[in-house]
C-alpha cells in the first residue's frame, strides 16, 4: 500500500514520473485511473495499449481539459466521446476538431448537458442571435454568459 500511495504521489507532483514507476502500476488500470484524475496531464505518458481507453481519457480531462491534446483526432472528433468529455469539463472544447465546434446543432447539445461550454464557443456562435436564442432555450444557465451585445438591436 505504501508503494501505491508513493507512485500515485509522484505521479500526481509530476506526470513525467509515471514511465519511470514498475510495469505493475503503468499496466494498472486502476492506478492509471486514480493517477488520472489528479494529474490528467499523465495521459501523455500512458503506454499505447491505454491511448484510446475513454474511460482514462475522461478521467484526466475532469482534472486537466487540455489533456484533451493528447488524445487521437478521431476521438476527439466522435460526436458523443466529446459530449461526454464536455459534460464534466467545459474547457475541452478548445481541443475538440474543429468541425464539432462549429456545427450548431452539436454545440446546442453541449450546451444542452454544460452551459459552461458557451464561455468557449466559436465566436461566430457566440455572435449570432438566432443561436444564442437557441441556446437559452437549450439551458437557461447560458443567460449568465450572454454578451450585452445580443441585447442590442443591431439592426
Amino acid at each position: 500500500q505504501s508503494d501505491y500511495n508513493f507512485a500515485l504521489d509522484a505521479v500526481t507532483r509530476n506526470a513525467s514520473a509515471l514511465p519511470l514507476l514498475s510495469p505493475r502500476f503503468q499496466e494498472d488500470h486502476e492506478f492509471l485511473l486514480a493517477a488520472l484524475a489528479r494529474n490528467g496531464d499523465t495521459l501523455r505518458y500512458v503506454d499505447e495499449s491505454f491511448q484510446n481507453d475513454q474511460q482514462l481519457i475522461l478521467s484526466a480531462v475532469e482534472s486537466d481539459s487540455a489533456a484533451l491534446r493528447y488524445v487521437d483526432e478521431a476521438l476527439r472528433g466522435d460526436r458523443d466521446f466529446v459530449l461526454g468529455a464536455l459534460q464534466r469539463n467545459a474547457e475541452v472544447l478548445p481541443y475538440v476538431v474543429e468541425t464539432l465546434q462549429e456545427d450548431p446543432e452539436f454545440m446546442l447539445e453541449a450546451l444542452r448537458r454544460n452551459f459552461w461550454v458557451l464561455k468557449n464557443a466559436n465566436p461566430a456562435l457566440r455572435h449570432n442571435s438566432g443561436f444564442m436564442l437557441k441556446a437559452l432555450n437549450a439551458n437557461k444557465g447560458t443567460l449568465q454568459l450572454v454578451g450585452s451585445e445580443l441585447w442590442e438591436d443591431r439592426n
